[in-house]
């Protein structure tokens, strides 16, 4: 005897959102690397130069978005 499934409501498949294109990402990561050298300056934030301001902001904004 083949086993039921239980009845309920039909599953919807969940909205994919869109991708992300590579100049979205670019841009977000200059402007987070923005902020993050607005807050070197004001003395939020200690140490670090340009290159580490966007390497942090790189791995930040991908982390958000699922990216490797």
């Amino acid at each position: 005897m083949a086993e039921k499934k239980p009845e309920g409501k039909p599953r919807t498949p969940r909205a994919k959102k869109p991708a992300l294109t590579l100049d979205q990402l670019r841009r977000e990561i200059a402007e987070r690397a923005h902020e993050i050298f607005q807050e070197r300056i004001s003395g939020r934030r200690r140490g670090g130069d340009e290159l580490s301001d966007w390497l942090s902001a790189e791995a930040e904004v991908k982390k958000r978005h699922g990216v490797t």
